[in-house]
């Protein structure tokens, strides 16, 4: 697959702005996935339960922080504020890869055409009419996609390890049992 990914990188090029925003979005995307858990446990340690603030969040809240009621009126806000910003961040990430994506294709089809041109008649002669125009119309549109689909594993893979990254600043104990697992998850993935 990687060889096919750097035969069809020469047709990113051109667009290599609109790869870096999707860089910079894929990565504001992964930091928004990662922070929208934190305002459901300020609820649930600080609201809910007893526990006081951490020293960071009530030197910004002040005085909310100290009333129950306006502490849970902020972490709602927060949550929503964050769910509306990764959305945001989702939908504008869709559009910078869509753009790309498109040229992609319509330069890659391009190219397909020229190269069908300058085929021999005995060639054209042996393969069919339509076999050239599903080339040319279905195919191409593996080359946008193939550039594309790094994209999500890459946000999959940084949400990852910034998990884990929390995870062992969190508890490390718990990091490792949790991670202990993830071999035997694979192999019963594999098999079945």
């Amino acid at each position: 697959m990687l060889s096919y990914v750097l035969r069809v990188i020469p047709y990113l090029r051109p667009y290599w702005r609109l790869g870096l925003s999707s860089v910079w979005l894929t990565i504001g995307a992964a930091a928004f996935g990662l922070l929208s858990p934190w305002p459901l446990q300020i609820l649930v340690d600080n609201v809910i339960g007893q526990a006081p603030l951490p020293a960071a969040i009530a030197g910004v809240l002040g005085d909310p922080g100290s009333h129950r009621f306006r502490l849970l009126a902020l972490a709602v806000m927060a949550g929503l504020l964050i769910a509306v910003a990764g959305a945001g961040i989702h939908v504008v990430n869709s559009y910078v890869n869509t753009k790309p994506e498109q040229r992609i294709i319509a330069d890659f089809r391009g190219d397909l055409f020229r190269h069908t041109e300058r085929l021999s008649v005995a060639y054209r002669d042996q393969v069919s009419t339509a076999r050239l125009m599903y080339g040319i119309n279905f195919e191409a549109a593996a080359a946008g996609n193939l550039v594309l689909s790094i994209q999500p594993l890459a946000q999959a893979a940084l949400t990852l390890v910034g998990m884990v990254w929390i995870a062992f600043t969190i508890d490390s104990a718990l990091a490792w049992l949790s991670i202990a697992v993830v071999p035997l998850l694979y192999w019963s993935i594999r098999y079945y």
